[in-house]
C-alpha cells in the first residue's frame, strides 16, 4: 500500500507505469483501491516447522538446516496482468 501510494505521489500509475508485488498474502490488501498482486505463504506450517526443527536443536538432535516450503502467486491487478495489450 505505501509503495502504491509512493508512487501516485510521483506521478507513477500502478500497474500501467510500476508493477508491484507483495508478500505474505494479507488479505485486506486484496480490497485496495488496486488489489494487491502477492505472493503466499503456508503460516500455519511455517510456524510448526519453526517449532520443531528449534526443539530438536535445543533437544540436541538436529544441527540447525534450512527449509523450504511451497508458496503461490495470487496475481490481482497491481502486477499488471489485467491490462489490455500486455501479454
Amino acid at each position: 500500500n505505501i509503495v502504491i501510494e509512493n508512487a501516485a505521489k510521483v506521478g507513477l500509475r500502478v500497474p500501467e507505469d510500476l508493477a508491484v508485488v507483495g508478500f505474505d498474502n494479507v488479505q485486506m490488501l486484496a480490497h485496495l483501491h488496486i488489489p494487491l498482486t502477492t505472493v503466499a505463504q503456508p503460516g500455519r506450517q511455517v510456524g510448526e516447522r519453526a517449532y520443531l526443527l528449534l526443539k530438536e536443536q535445543i533437544d540436541g538432535r538436529r544441527k540447525p538446516k534450512q527449509e523450504v516450503l511451497p508458496v503461490s502467486l495470487v496475481v490481482r491487478e497491481s502486477c499488471g496482468a489485467g491490462l489490455k495489450g500486455v501479454e
